[in-house]
């Protein structure tokens, strides 16, 4: 049984220590309860000067830290002391009095940055943009090995002109996600008006490309895509299609032009066959193969990467097109287009306004699907070299337009 007895006070200022005798030997209790002290109030010591010092360290601990203090440990405590003994002697030396613990770490990221930057050779902006254009533009330089297309091309070029006029001469891992998302919100047409939803979808979808080809191993320039988690969304809209009326007054002005052979061929490629205008216009006189007929009449014309947006496919002429092509003259050129001539037309006709340049291929995918239900949307997007998505989402309700027959022949 342990007898315990109190005796007077050593220090009478909070924590107190006084002498407590047990078993009739002399000790000292340090007590620190009161003042919202939270843990352990109580130590026993069995020499004066350690009770002492005991007290003082309390009492720091509750002037530097508060009554919570008790709750580190003792050796989370001299730890902390070490950092601010440290932060004390780097103000002291370089002069930086206001000098704090955070700023020291957000400088300990920036070094990381410079050291990963310089260890892994990180280019600027516009010299990785230059590189990523050489490299994507380069035979079989295309998602999945293909070669990119001339559109494709053209797209990328511009892709590299919006990097650079909007990162300016930065490194590339120093694109944040703010700015992408700045730029793509506030960027502006040539006329001063804001992008379409659709521009500024279409450039998120470039920047991520540039941004992911910066990610891969082979260059590892950039941890994180700046792109991720941005997003714009389109709401689908019904496309331009021309009545029947109007294809055959177009058609028929053409073949009586002057200049037929510069834009009749052009339409009946894009009305007959679904071509986009650049590949028809791209497509040389020697690439039409006139024995390549298929069982149901139409002929089968190849549409290579070199001429096309997306990939090569192959195209069917419906029989009425190769009726229209046959009173064209036909030598080793290209098929060609001329904007004057065509604009002539559509303004004797009276089309000029309000002219959607893909109509003629919208109108050729809606007459399709209308002709060929059997067929599906899996086959049209395979002959107009697009994806059945795109097909599912624009042509379903523009067929139901359709009046009329499409595939009319030409005139005697």
């Amino acid at each position: 049984m342990v007898v315990t007895q109190h005796g007077k006070a050593i220090r009478s200022t909070w924590p107190r220590v006084r002498i407590e005798y047990k078993n009739d030997k002399i000790g000292y209790l340090v007590d620190a309860r009161g003042n919202g002290w939270k843990g352990q109030d109580r130590f026993y010591f069995g020499e004066k000067a350690k009770a002492l010092k005991k007290a003082q360290e309390i009492a720091r601990l509750y002037r530097e830290l508060g009554a919570d203090a008790a709750k580190f440990k003792f050796d989370d405590y001299t730890s902390y002391c070490g950092w601010q003994l440290l932060l004390k002697q780097a103000q002291e030396k370089h002069r930086l009095p206001y000098l704090t613990v955070e700023k020291v770490f957000q400088g300990f990221e920036s070094y990381q940055e410079i050291w990963f930057r310089e260890k892994t050779n990180v280019p600027d902006l516009p010299s990785a943009a230059d590189q990523w254009f050489e490299d994507k533009t380069a035979e079989l330089g295309g998602k999945g090995g293909r070669t990119l297309s001339l559109d494709s091309k053209k797209e990328h070029k511009q892709t590299v002109k919006y990097l650079k006029e909007t990162f300016g001469q930065r490194s590339v891992d120093a694109v944040t996600h703010e700015m992408v998302e700045k730029y793509l919100k506030k960027a502006k047409r040539v006329d001063g008006k804001p992008l379409s939803q659709q521009t500024r979808k279409s450039r998120l979808t470039q920047f991520n490309m540039f941004f992911n080809w910066c990610m891969n191993p082979k260059r590892n320039w950039v941890k994180r895509n700046p792109c991720d988690g941005l997003s714009f969304h389109v709401e689908p809209k019904e496309v331009q299609i021309l009545e029947n009326e109007e294809v055959e007054r177009l058609l028929n002005a053409a073949m009586l032009d002057a200049d037929r052979n510069t834009i009749l061929p052009w339409l009946v490629l894009g009305f007959f066959a679904g071509f986009r205008p650049s590949e028809a216009s791209r497509l040389n006189w020697d690439e039409i193969d006139w024995d390549a007929k298929l069982d149901n009449g139409a002929l089968q014309i190849r549409i290579g990467t070199e001429k096309s947006k997306t990939r090569t496919h192959f195209a069917e002429l419906h029989p009425s097109g190769i009726e229209w092509l046959s009173r064209c003259h036909k030598d080793r050129s290209k098929i060609g287009f001329s904007q004057t001539t065509f604009k002539r037309i559509r303004k004797k006709i009276g089309l000029y306004d309000g002219w959607c340049p893909d109509c003629i291929r919208h109108s050729y995918a809606s007459n399709w699907l209308a002709a060929h239900k059997s067929r599906g949307i899996n086959t049209l997007a395979e002959l107009m070299g697009n994806s059945p998505a795109i097909i599912g989402r624009y042509y379903r309700q523009a067929r139901l337009r359709l009046i009329g027959k499409f595939y009319l022949h030409p005139p005697c």
